[in-house]
């Protein structure tokens, strides 16, 4: 349905077939999950993204007291030498115009496969590091924002925790723990902005019955 020029999808079953998010790993997660998206065109894409996240914080609850996340990790392996190891997660991921020294709080893991490195990463943002960040990083990879609006994560403790798990493992931790996912998509053709939020019922039956304008 379309309210207000927003674009927007419900699924009540993500490991049933959706118009929502139907990726591979969303289908690999367990049954108890639910999404809601939020498509609406902006003349810049990246701060379209910001837009929607800041207006679903304030639904959902969200303030600077609890932070929010973003967890990325590399959908490759790379060869185990000493200048991947020196340069670690934060110092090899692409960035567009500003690299990544401008994150307060962030943690990497990085895991040893053979002859190959497995490497991870999550940072703690206020919303003057969330705006930035969107602006550098792309919607095409393997990452997600999260929060919890009951946990304030330590996130070398998180890091630990999460670093043997496969991608979608990862967000099926965060949601267990009455976590809430965004991911950011978008219709390539006409440039919209598209923020997904995945959750469990609850939350997501309540953004549904919330009007979701301006």
């Amino acid at each position: 349905m379309t309210i207000n020029e927003y674009k927007i999808r419900v699924a009540d079953d993500l490991t049933k077939t959706n118009d929502v998010i139907c990726f591979d790993y969303i289908q690999s997660l367990p049954s108890g999950y639910a999404a809601i998206s939020y498509e609406k065109y902006y003349d810049n894409r990246e701060d379209g993204f910001f837009d929607l996240l800041k207006k679903i914080f304030l639904t959902i609850h969200v303030d600077d007291s609890q932070k929010v996340y973003y967890y990325n990790e590399f959908s490759f392996l790379l060869n185990d030498t000493k200048i991947n190891r020196h340069k670690g997660y934060w110092g090899l991921k692409p960035y567009k115009s500003r690299k990544y020294d401008f994150l307060s709080c962030k943690a990497q893991s990085v895991l040893t496969s053979g002859t190959q490195l497995k490497m991870k990463g999550v940072a703690k943002l206020d919303m003057d590091e969330l705006k930035i960040l969107i602006h550098e990083v792309s919607y095409q990879e393997r990452s997600f924002f999260f929060c919890s609006p009951h946990l304030n994560y330590n996130i070398n403790d998180f890091i630990s925790d999460i670093e043997g798990l496969m991608y979608s493992q990862v967000i099926n931790y965060v949601l267990n723990d009455d976590g809430v996912v965004f991911i950011l998509l978008g219709d390539e053709d006409f440039r919209t902005s598209e923020v997904v939020v995945i959750a469990k019922p609850k939350i997501i039956n309540f953004l549904r019955r919330v009007d979701f304008s301006g």
